[in-house]
């Protein structure tokens, strides 16, 4: 029954971003189109992921903090994407960071782009915390990122380096996966 409801999730989700893409004049260049699918997709792999209980307080106003490092990509699309809408019932906090900072919550950590050369530093202070880190260019996953999204010709794929997740102490579920092509067995 559970992977039922997951799998009709994740059909959902994939049909609102196809919604999205298929609207005329809502977005029309290239970049928008994407980081309005990153930011969705950021949703997406928020259900397919469980964190440790401990993180989250029984206070259900305790936010879900979505941490942004390097140049802002999303021109604001994440503030849109989830203005309205909250991740494991906790409402979303989007930060945007120079440094991180692990004496403030953090359970999603996007690396943009610019900061690509910053990885082996980032992922010394987040490897093995359970910080779903998400990055956006070539090698990320096999360097130890838990999820990759790169562009192929017009679509959008995703890698999952399995290693770095189960060591982060986070799980994804097995539909996540499937979908995902798979490094760091």
């Amino acid at each position: 029954m559970r992977q039922l409801a997951a799998q009709i999730i994740l059909k959902m989700s994939m049909l609102f971003i196809f919604c999205i893409l298929l609207q005329p004049g809502r977005l029309s260049a290239q970049a928008a189109r994407e980081y309005t699918l990153k930011a969705v997709y950021l949703e997406a792999f928020s259900r397919h992921v469980e964190w440790p209980d401990s993180l989250f307080s029984k206070n259900s106003q305790t936010p879900f903090v979505i941490g942004v490092i390097g140049e802002n990509p999303f021109a604001g699309e994440l503030e849109n994407t989830y203005k309205n809408h909250k991740i494991l019932n906790h409402p979303v906090k989007i930060q945007y960071l120079k440094k991180i900072d692990l004496s403030q919550p953090l359970h999603m950590l996007f690396v943009a782009r610019s900061y690509r050369y910053r990885i082996p530093s980032i992922l010394e202070i987040t490897r093995s915390k359970p910080i779903l880190t998400i990055a956006e260019f070539k090698g990320a996953a096999n360097q130890g990122v838990h999820i990759n999204l790169f562009i192929t010709g017009t679509n959008l794929q995703f890698e999952v380096n399995q290693k770095a997740v189960e060591a982060s102490g986070l799980k994804m579920s097995f539909h996540l996966l499937q979908r995902a092509v798979i490094v760091g067995r």
